[in-house]
């Protein structure tokens, strides 16, 4: 990943906040607030996920438009679909490593420690742009004949279950979560109810890729 800027202009100092818990508050000495956050994981997982604060960096970086995917762009592929597994990739951003020459860039400071980041951190601008084009191309054989991809949720979906194994056995080099993965199952969940997708219910698509 590049992180080309608009400008020259200097980038704002960045400060990673840390736990305030009895052993570590007596560091307020040497490092100042910021909206910056170890944000607590959810209940089924539990590493912790650094999030620096990039809006200083964001401002003067060339965006990248990469398209996203329209979750109405799910629908005819879907059609006839009545098996699906929902796979959630490991550590997703930091799959994709941060190009030379602009990691000082991603800098900040922890104490007395000064880091940059080697891989593609949370809260960058072009984070979501540069992960969906590195899904898209790792699985385009795939894409839309019976894989749906939403950043770093994948939708793998078949017409019957002996198809549904020869899809899921499908190679490539990324690393699942399993245990935030559901597979064989042949309705979309939400938190509240089932949709039949079947009938390809726009919702029920939307939902699903959003949980």
């Amino acid at each position: 990943m590049d992180a080309t800027l608009v400008s020259e202009l200097g980038i704002p100092i960045q400060h990673l906040s840390i736990p305030m818990d009895p052993k570590t508050k007596v560091m307020e000495t040497y490092i100042e607030d910021s909206p910056v956050l170890l944000p607590p994981p959810p209940v089924e997982d539990k590493t912790l996920r650094p999030c620096i604060n990039y809006r200083g960096l964001n401002k003067i970086t060339v965006k990248n438009h990469y398209p996203q995917p329209l979750i109405s762009s799910a629908f005819e592929p879907l059609q006839g679909a009545t098996v699906f597994s929902k796979q959630d990739l490991r550590n997703a951003y930091n799959l994709v490593r941060i190009q030379d020459g602009d990691k000082w860039k991603t800098a900040f400071n922890m104490a007395s420690c000064h880091y940059e980041c080697l891989v593609m951190p949370f809260g960058l601008t072009n984070a979501p742009a540069v992960f969906q084009a590195l899904v898209n191309d790792v699985l385009c054989e795939m894409l839309n004949r019976f894989v749906f991809i939403y950043l770093k949720d994948i939708l793998v979906f078949s017409r019957f279950v002996q198809e549904h194994m020869s899809h899921i056995r499908q190679h490539s080099t990324l690393e699942l979560k399993l245990h935030t993965c559901a597979f064989f199952f042949h309705f979309l969940n939400t938190t509240e109810r089932n949709y039949n997708v079947g009938n390809l219910e726009p919702l029920a698509v939307k939902m699903a890729l959003e949980e």
